[in-house]
């Protein structure tokens, strides 16, 4: 019983070390909490709301950092989202696409999400967002002015990647004593490992002979990418499911790939403004081809951020216009085959 009595306080201290006490958290578990908070910023001026969301809240050096930019606009409101180069405020722009359009409250939000890379530890300020739009609704008092909605700024404190500060050599554990070599292998097992080495390399390059042979033998050419595409996006049938934007945001999709495979002009990562611009000051496109494209982009536009509806023939006619861009002679009719192009050439 004494000996008992002598241990059952130290088991006891043990138990609430531990647990670490009534009412802490366990050890990680802020951290994990402030990795999930989010800062949100919202600014409204007439028709249009603006939104920007960035988490984490606090990164560290080492984390990339998303900001999604969210922008409500009502019906006839022309919106002209920002364009950045390679860095947003203190931040750099490491990547950034368009998201697909949603409803709230039955309009549409655009949405753009860029994921953003921190420069160095301490403070980091984001500037101004903003974001200019031009009112063309009928008998509204904008009367086709050019206004600016405008966050206020971000400041996101970023932290170094280490907790407790730069490694510190003199606090490294001591060398410890040397360990024994094993005995080296017989020659019997180095003569194995030299021969199933000699096999495996055989066989890698003869999978790399056949693979570079099958590559040459056959390259698919920007209009074969492009017609299969199309078939694809034909065989979904997505306007007799009502998914008008998201057909629209395809088939505008496949036309600017294509633009890009020929040109090399990055149509898939621009705004309708930016590769509209683009294309403005290069020669290799016609006067006509830039006027078509123009109203081909605006044209579906409207249907994937001011949700109207497109009549049968509309539809009709923004696929066949694809389908002439892409070089492929097209059928009148949404679902009628387009002719295969020619196959491409073995390199």
């Amino acid at each position: 019983m004494r000996r008992a009595a002598a241990w059952s306080p130290g088991l006891a201290l043990l138990l609430l070390a531990g647990c670490g006490g009534p009412g802490e958290a366990p050890e990680g578990a802020s951290a994990e909490a402030e990795a999930r908070e989010t800062l949100v910023k919202e600014a409204e001026r007439g028709p249009v709301k603006l939104k920007a969301t960035l988490a984490p809240a606090k990164p560290r050096l080492s984390d990339y950092v998303t900001l999604l930019l969210e922008i409500r606009a009502e019906p006839e409101v022309e919106v002209h989202p920002p364009s950045f180069s390679k860095a947003l405020g203190d931040f750099l722009i490491h990547d950034f696409h368009e998201l697909p359009a949603a409803l709230e409250d039955g309009q549409p939000v655009r949405r753009l999400e860029y994921e953003l890379e921190p420069a160095f530890a301490g403070p980091h300020l984001i500037r101004a967002l903003a974001v200019d739009f031009t009112d063309r609704r009928a008998g509204s008092e904008g009367d086709g002015k050019t206004f600016r909605v405008e966050l206020d700024p971000l400041e996101v404190p970023v932290s170094s990647s280490f907790a407790d500060g730069p490694p510190d050599l003199a606090k490294l554990e001591p060398m410890r004593e040397p360990v024994g070599l094993p005995a080296p292998p017989s020659r019997a097992l180095w003569l194995a490992c030299a021969g199933a080495g000699v096999a495996g390399l055989a066989a890698l390059l003869i999978l790399l002979r056949r693979k570079r042979a099958a590559e040459t033998e056959r390259r698919r050419s920007a209009e074969e990418v492009a017609y299969d595409a199309l078939n694809a996006l034909k065989g979904e049938r997505l306007p007799e499911q009502g998914r008008f934007a998201d057909f629209y945001v395809r088939l505008t999709g496949i036309v600017r790939r294509y633009i890009e495979a020929k040109t090399g002009i990055r149509a898939p990562e621009q705004t309708t403004a930016e590769f509209l611009r683009a294309t403005a000051g290069d020669a290799r496109f016609d006067p006509e081809q830039k006027d078509r494209l123009r109203r081909f982009l605006e044209a579906s536009d409207l249907v994937k951020y001011a949700a109207q509806r497109p009549r049968t023939e509309e539809l009709e006619d923004a696929f066949e216009r694809a389908q002439q861009f892409v070089g492929l002679s097209g059928g009148r009719g949404l679902w009628v085959e387009a002719k295969a192009p020619e196959p491409a050439d073995a390199a």
